[in-house]
């Protein structure tokens, strides 16, 4: 295993000289790649990456705690930009704003050239924005830029002025540091209950349609609910109303009948 020293520390799994497998930054938490990796998971791993090391803390309790000093390397293996992780079937998702390179391999379930920015539009002081997904494992980091006494807003807030920006994140899970992505997004996924938070640039026309279908979503809720208490109302009214006459015809006594003579 050898981490990326290079732009933001991460994980990958070789084989010989040739790389496998990336578990990415170290989330705080978790390998950004690992999803399995809980509080309760059988190696209590501790990342410690400053200027001063690099290194990996083995806690497993099969023995004395290992510290693993790591040799950082910067080679950089460029694998398409999708998400092409599901937890029942294998169904790969452009990133918003962006349609696949080749449609017709893209149809034969075929991601491996990636996927490429809609044409015609601006993501430069046009109206852009960000559009975030949740519980994924962030892009490659070897060339990412960090700062790690940014708050997220603050991150967001330096992407947006560079218009080079396409996503952002913070470094760690709980919300501290940040990561700025400056061109291409290698080798996402998404997981079914954990991952990390990431806001991608988008053009103003991807943006408004998120925007959306939020205020829809939450004015056919508020309608669902005026349309649920005026029916029970009119119920509640319509009882009492049928109570109250019951009442008063139950009260009534019949006047007496005198016989003529």
């Amino acid at each position: 295993m050898v981490l990326i020293q290079a732009g933001f520390a991460q994980l990958f799994l070789n084989k010989d000289q040739t790389r496998w497998w990336r578990g990415g930054p170290w989330t705080g938490q978790r390998w950004s790649g690992v999803p399995e990796m809980t509080p309760s998971y059988i190696f209590n791993v501790t990342f410690v990456s400053n200027l001063n090391e690099v290194s990996i803390i083995d806690g497993s309790g099969f023995g004395p705690p290992r510290k693993i000093n790591v040799t950082a390397i910067v080679n950089v293996v460029k694998i398409a930009t999708v998400i092409p992780y599901k937890a029942d079937d294998f169904i790969c998702n452009c990133l918003p704003g962006f349609e696949p390179v080749s449609p017709r391999e893209w149809y034969l379930r075929d991601g491996s050239k990636g996927c490429i920015r809609k044409p015609n539009v601006s993501t430069c002081h046009s109206g852009e924005g960000f559009v975030k997904l949740a519980r994924v494992k962030v892009p490659d980091t070897s060339m990412a830029r960090a700062n790690m006494s940014l708050s997220l807003k603050e991150c967001e807030q330096e992407c947006s002025r560079n218009c080079s920006c396409t996503a952002y994140a913070s470094a760690d899970e709980r919300g501290i540091g940040c990561l700025r992505w400056h061109g291409d997004l290698v080798d996402m996924r998404t997981y079914t209950e954990v991952g990390q938070e990431i806001y991608i640039r988008v053009d103003a026309a991807e943006l408004a349609k998120y925007r959306k279908s939020r205020p829809l979503a939450k004015a056919g809720i508020q309608a669902a609910l005026i349309v649920s208490v005026g029916v029970a109302l009119f119920l509640i009214v319509f009882l009492v109303c049928c109570f109250i006459r019951k009442k008063k015809k139950g009260k009534q006594i019949p006047s007496a009948v005198i016989p003529e003579h």
